[in-house]
């Protein structure tokens, strides 16, 4: 009987007029993806190669930018915008951005028409559209009372309906992504490798479970309210709720209530240091003017003692800067954090932070690539140390006067080759990738089930006569 109920609900949605602007808008998203993401891996790749063929392999520093993930068009959280690269120097860290209008250091969170995107809002949205009716309009009919008289069971007839939507979805997804990924192979920019096959897969499967949650609330309204035009505004309304109106309410919270500084407060730190370090150098310049009648070795052995002073004056300043540097990271990374947490109360933040954590992209790869580094870092700073005892950078100069005579001071420099510790990013393999995020499909994988439960009990109580 179950097959019997889908293959008539199939069919009754391909007369339904509805079902063919779904398929249009669909095609059309995924298709523009593809030209848009092509473009835009393009544009990445060059700005990545300028970088690296222009990167001044200092002896004490070592600069490592994110390279463009060819699987952005799924995923892509700006990363174009954001172009990450991580400094390290012998006793500081650092992110720089290509963007420089922006003071975070994390990726923007602005639109992108990626498939997450799409997924996430569009499909959504065409999910409550083909469910919104589903059970008001053979209520209206009166054709759901000759179904149930027919020795139908009200699970039955209610299974058959969600699943033949479910099928329907998963053709419209499938064909809508082979025509993206089409209009990808033949433009030729991102390179297609057959181990995509794994994480497009994934991605499917994903996004049906997502897509299932809002069939099955549009189901349970369609059944509840008895009236489609009841229904479609009580389930839009429930689906803005959810994607927008919650996930944003839930960052506002989070940006009144969290007492991290923000980013003026920042930029006053930075310049206290600054300003600090400038006052430390002009009273140095000051306490030694008055050095007089000195022979040569008295002379020599006071330019080597003022040599260590401004030296450990610049150690001190630099340990303030790494100090900063470390905690706006860990600023950002709090920040984030807290954010995600409580938006994860939105399923469609939960999709993405799967898709991320799964895929490994987005705000997951950076922040995975920004460990790697600041541990990379430690290293770096260690190895330099053994090999040559020097844990100093090539500060300002100071200007002393002995005997009359104008003398910089001025620190060591590392002048010397350094072929040491090189660091290249690690990527997890798609496994990993899968257990990293195994908490969120687990609660993904119940939500549809608690939503079935909640709208079939609507429908047994539903009065349908």
């Amino acid at each position: 009987m179950l097959k019997y109920i889908m293959e008539k609900e199939i069919k009754a949605h391909l007369l339904d007029f509805k079902l063919y602007p779904i398929v249009a808008i669909m095609l059309l998203m995924f298709i523009v993806n593809g030209i848009y993401f092509s473009n835009e891996y393009r544009q990445h790749h060059d700005y990545y190669d300028r970088q690296q063929e222009n990167r001044s392999q200092v002896d004490y520093m070592r600069i490592y930018q994110l390279d463009p993930n060819p699987l952005s068009f799924i995923n892509a959280a700006n990363e174009k915008q954001a172009s990450v690269s991580f400094v390290c120097w012998i006793e500081y860290f650092e992110t720089d951005q290509k963007n420089g209008e922006t003071g975070n250091i994390f990726l923007p969170e602005t639109v992108s028409p990626d498939w997450t995107f799409i997924v996430t809002v569009l499909f959504s949205l065409l999910m409550i559209v083909l469910s919104y009716n589903s059970i008001s309009e053979e209520i209206e009919q009166k054709t759901l009372l000759l179904n149930c008289a027919n020795a139908l069971s009200r699970l039955e007839l209610y299974l058959g309906k969600f699943l033949s939507m479910l099928l329907i979805a998963a053709v419209i997804l499938i064909f809508s992504m082979l025509c993206g990924l089409t209009a990808i192979v033949l433009i030729r920019v991102i390179p297609f490798n057959p181990a995509f096959i794994g994480s497009i897969t994934v991605f499917s499967l994903l996004s049906l479970l997502y897509a299932s949650l809002f069939l099955i609330i549009g189901m349970g309204f369609s059944s509840m309210l008895k009236n489609s035009t009841l229904s479609l505004i009580v389930s839009m309304t429930a689906w803005l709720f959810l994607i927008i109106l919650l996930p944003e309410g839930l960052d506002v919270l989070v940006q009144r209530t969290q007492k991290s500084p923000s980013a003026h407060e920042i930029a006053q730190m930075a310049e206290a240091i600054k300003f600090g370090h400038m006052n430390d150098i002009f009273i140095f310049n000051r306490e030694n003017r008055d050095h007089e009648n000195l022979d040569e070795n008295e002379k020599n052995r006071l330019i080597g003692q003022l040599t260590d002073d401004f030296i450990v004056l610049g150690d001190r300043h630099a340990a303030k800067e790494q100090k900063l540097s470390d905690s706006i990271v860990d600023i950002y990374r709090q920040r984030y954090m807290e954010r995600q947490h409580l938006k994860k109360l939105s399923p469609a933040v939960l999709f993405r932070d799967i898709v991320e954590k799964s895929l490994y992209s987005g705000n997951h790869r950076f922040l995975d690539s920004l460990d790697q580094v600041r541990r990379f870092e430690s290293l770096f700073q260690d190895d330099i140390f053994k090999r040559y005892g020097v844990r100093r950078r090539d500060y300002e100069n100071a200007t002393v006067i002995i005997n009359g005579e104008i003398i910089d001071i001025e620190p060591e420099k590392i002048d010397y080759g350094y072929s040491g510790l090189e660091h290249s990013f690690r990527q997890p393999g798609l496994l990993d990738s899968l257990a990293a995020a195994i908490s969120g499909i687990a609660i993904m994988m119940m939500l549809p089930i608690i939503l079935f439960v909640w709208s079939f009990i609507g429908f047994v109580r539903c009065d349908i006569r």
